[in-house]
């Protein structure tokens, strides 16, 4: 347990809309064959993204991308009674913050927790870290 690292400073907290779930963020392209075949970003991830970056614009950003190692904390409002999985919304979230470079790179994050908690709202807590 010694080598567990210790939290500090909360350096960013973001509200964000309810991200899509990992399982709905790429799709298949194999069934276009003139198309090139691989994976690629759903229409929902996209527009999810969209959102998110249009919600982060309004936002108190960094001037500077986040280099050094840090926890994130996603804390996620269930928009209905459906059973699911909370880890499953991390993928969205912590690629997107590196696509805006919020975070220099999604390695840097040394910690990532995921909660659904009863606030109305969808929150990304990012925390300094250190004894790394």
């Amino acid at each position: 347990m010694d080598d567990l690292p210790e939290y500090g400073e909360k350096l960013l907290s973001l509200e964000i809309p309810f991200p899509p779930s990992v399982n709905a963020i790429y799709a298949n392209n194999s069934y276009n064959y003139n198309a090139k075949r691989g994976r690629y970003k759903s229409q929902k991830y996209q527009k999810w993204q969209r959102l998110a970056v249009a919600g982060f614009l309004t936002q108190h950003m960094p001037v500077k991308s986040i280099d050094k190692p840090v926890m994130v904390v996603i804390r996620l409002h269930k928009p209905d009674k459906r059973k699911r999985d909370v880890a499953n919304f991390e993928k969205a979230v912590t690629d997107t913050l590196t696509m805006q470079k919020i975070i220099s790179d999604d390695s840097i994050i040394i910690d990532n927790r995921q909660l659904w908690h009863k606030e109305n709202k969808n929150i990304i807590d990012i925390y300094e870290t250190s004894n790394v």
